[in-house]
């Protein structure tokens, strides 16, 4: 109510039904906004979710940091392999494979309501990460002392020795996450025969 020249006024912006309205479309809204957010939280909360996103993580850290140190260990292969065969061409490919099972894992994290699929590329990134784990110590064979040599500091060696035991750790967590994909998979094959 407005008082205008000692008379009250009733201004009314809205209705009731259109304030009713507006109010139930804000909530509907505010539902839909919750409901999509709850779906991604349900998403990461699945644990095959989570051995993934950090086995993915920790395949990136393990890419874009250890890539430099990595080539820096190439002159010691080569110069092992000087004789029999040129394995520089090699070691370079080798090097995308940790950011090759970043991806898949990130691809097969997003893939969760076709497990199937989500099942075949976390088997692709195990392969490729016990690959990895088997060169991570072919590779640590040859140049370890190279590296430990170069290393500036204590910490740095410290982050070497997590360099090696990092595709040992994502194996396991890859296994362990298509191992929770599978079970998935029987439990709905199973509700389904149950229908």
């Amino acid at each position: 109510m407005i008082l205008i020249d000692g008379r009250n006024i009733k201004v009314e912006l809205f209705s009731d039904y259109q304030f009713y309205t507006i109010i139930q479309l804000y909530f509907n809204m505010t539902l839909i906004f919750f409901n999509l957010k709850f779906r991604y939280i349900i998403m990461i909360q699945r644990v095959q979710s989570f051995y993934l996103i950090i086995s993915s993580f920790f395949y990136f850290l393990y890419w874009f940091f250890g890539l430099e140190w990595y080539q820096k260990g190439f002159g010691k292969i080569i110069e092992t392999f000087e004789n029999s065969f040129d394995i520089g061409p090699i070691l370079s490919n080798i090097s995308i494979i940790p950011f090759l099972i970043f991806l898949i894992c990130l691809i097969a994290i997003f893939l969760f309501k076709k497990r199937r699929i989500q099942l075949l590329l976390s088997n692709l990134a195990l392969g490729l990460s016990l690959f990895m784990s088997i060169f991570t110590l072919f590779y640590f064979y040859l140049a370890f002392d190279t590296l430990i040599s170069l290393m500036p500091s204590k910490f740095l060696e410290l982050l070497l020795f997590a360099a090696i035991l990092n595709p040992f750790f994502c194996s396991i967590l890859i296994f362990l996450a298509g191992f929770h994909i599978k079970k998935d998979i029987e439990l709905l094959s199973s509700i389904n025969r149950l229908r």
